[in-house]
């Protein structure tokens, strides 16, 4: 099949919904001299200058709220007249996804036609690139799609999206067959759940509807709260038991029903039909034994027997989903200005960063050193932020500064990369959203120890400590163990250079990486990255990747405060390490 005939089928399909359903307000009153004296020259330099001014009044909040849609609009189609002003046109479509909800989809849809744009006029490996863009941009639809209840479109197009990836030979089929099947899935579990629903609403009375109903819920949906709705005394003991105490949630077990919770969930793997639920079930039983572990600091049978549980469990999951399946592509802001003496290692980490989000397809990354780009629209376009070689007093301008505060604050995402926890030192909430106010380095070289070698964030590790070349932070209040998540810390015990010293913080300690909510937003800092060899390293590394993929809300960790969390074993420095 011919690239090209699936490029036309594809914008056929896009042109019906991008009419405006309503007669949209005039530019004119405001903007029709401009639009007229652009119009009237042949040359598309004074139409992307244009755009390019529509985009940047929309983003600094200045145009009128009935014109947000317009001026974006307008924006699109004075951009898209010329190859150099697609950047701008998708920036004008992002906007207006972020401020009209209502129009978010027509805006994927553009950016979708502007990808086709870039796909046509691509040549060599420009191209295969342009196929992935485009790709990208139809997966992000049909996301969009679904969410608003639109399953069918959805599945319309990323069906579209498959055939052009089968003709385009793009890597990236694999990942587009991926989401449509998950989306078919889900449709049939939806359509699986309606049918015994009605049947067991139709007879109330039929305890083998309730059962099958409830175990649908709990295995096929992964929804303890719904299935403990169903629960009876016509339903066995432990269904009876384990049910309830999982609707309550894994914060509320306590200690010895994590370990049996962790059983049960494990032994319901061989009644979920789809590997999906076999997933969400392993999952379940990982939470529980990883809980129990927590809480139960003796080393005794017990504890044995649930780390050999979860051990399999972890084994079972990987060999169930090799590879995550990343179904939407996060958008991450990469801040490197330095307003004081730059590092190194910042092209080689910026670098290192760039190329992970790419190769997992789990974000993608737009790199900048200006200010300007945490203005209130600017950040809209992200999930992130994430602070790599920004150092010093980086944002003074004070609505800047608030944007980015109420950027994390309102359910997004923040990683701040070693001297990034150093930085802006005359700004107190940035400490109060970092969890810590930087004191002082001191000199290189000390050991690290897992303080919570069950995290995620910590995975990479393999439950081994290691020696750290770089340069030691320390901190100050706002830090404390009340109010953080400590991942790692400095091992003062197996550290020569910290005999006899004591951090500033108020415990005596030396925090390196953690974790915390800010309001509804996730927060990851670690004072590691000040050599080159922490980029190059895969399990620094991948404690960095975990940490950026946590910020942007793709890596669930538990966020208890360390001070609220029982003690657990120590863990020897790894030899060599």
């Amino acid at each position: 099949m011919n690239p090209r005939w699936v490029l036309t089928v594809l914008l056929v399909a896009l042109a019906a919904p991008l009419r405006a359903e309503e007669p949209a307000p005039s530019l004119d009153p405001l903007y029709g001299d401009e639009l007229r004296r652009v119009a009237a020259t042949p040359a598309p330099n004074d139409d992307l200058a244009l755009a390019e001014r529509f985009v940047l009044i929309v983003r600094r909040g200045e145009a009128p709220p009935k014109l947000l849609a317009p001026l974006c609009e307008k924006a699109y189609e004075l951009a898209v007249k010329d190859p150099s002003g697609y950047p701008t046109a998708v920036a004008a479509m992002r906007l207006l996804g972020a401020a009209v909800p209502s129009k978010q989809i027509q805006a994927l849809q553009w950016i979708a036609a502007v990808r086709q744009r870039q796909y046509a006029l691509a040549r060599g490996e420009e191209k295969l690139k342009a196929a992935d863009g485009l790709l990208d941009a139809h997966r992000e639809t049909a996301q969009a799609q679904e969410a608003t209840g639109d399953a069918d479109g959805a599945a319309a197009t990323l069906r579209q999206a498959l055939t052009f990836a089968t003709t385009a030979r793009s890597d990236a089929k694999a990942a587009v067959q991926a989401q449509l099947s998950d989306l078919v899935a889900r449709r049939q579990t939806a359509k699986q759940l309606a049918a015994l629903k009605a049947k067991w609403e139709a007879n109330p009375g039929d305890a083998a509807a309730r059962k099958e109903l409830l175990r649908f819920y709990l295995v096929e949906m992964d929804d303890p709260v719904e299935a403990a709705k169903l629960v009876d005394e016509s339903l066995d003991p432990p269904t009876r038991k384990y049910v309830p105490a999982a609707a309550r949630g894994l914060d509320a077990a306590p200690e010895l029903a994590c370990a049996e919770l962790g059983d049960w969930y494990r032994s319901l793997v061989s009644q979920a039909a789809t590997p999906a639920a076999k997933a969400a079930v392993l999952r379940r039983a990982k939470g529980y034994y990883e809980r129990f572990l927590t809480l139960h600091a003796t080393a005794d049978p017990q504890r044995d027997a649930s780390e050999q549980a979860l051990q399999k469990v972890d084994a079972d999951l990987a060999a169930l989903v090799p590879e995550a399946r990343v179904l939407k592509t996060r958008r991450l802001l990469i801040m490197t200005l330095a307003k004081r003496a730059g590092h190194q290692s910042t092209p080689v980490a910026v670098k290192a960063v760039v190329e992970a989000g790419q190769k997992t397809r789990a974000f993608e990354a737009t790199v900048s050193e200006d200010p300007a780009a945490f203005g209130k629209a600017s950040l809209s376009k992200f999930d992130g932020v994430c602070l790599l070689g920004a150092s010093g007093e980086f944002l003074t301008d004070n609505a800047s500064r608030q944007a980015l505060l109420d950027f994390v604050r309102g359910g997004r995402g923040l990683a701040a990369i070693h001297c990034a926890t150093s930085a802006n030192t005359l700004w107190p909430a940035y400490a109060e959203m970092l969890g810590a106010a930087f004191v002082r380095s001191l000199p290189r070289g000390y050991a690290v120890k897992l303080v919570d070698a069950a995290s995620p964030l910590n995975a990479s590790f393999s439950g081994k400590g290691f020696e750290s070349g770089d340069e030691l932070y320390t901190y100050k209040e706002p830090y404390s163990r009340e109010l953080v998540h400590i991942l790692l810390s400095a091992d003062a015990a197996n550290s020569p250079a910290l005999a006899g010293r004591r951090g500033d913080s108020p415990a005596g300690d030396y925090p390196v990486s953690w974790i915390h909510t800010f309001g509804q937003g996730r927060v990851f800092c670690t004072a590691l990255g000040h050599a080159e060899s922490n980029f190059t390293n895969p399990a620094i590394l991948g404690h960095m990747l975990a940490g950026i993929r946590f910020a942007l809300g793709d890596l669930r960790a538990d966020t208890t405060p360390s001070a609220k969390l029982a003690p657990r074993p120590s863990r020897k420095l790894a030899p060599g390490q």
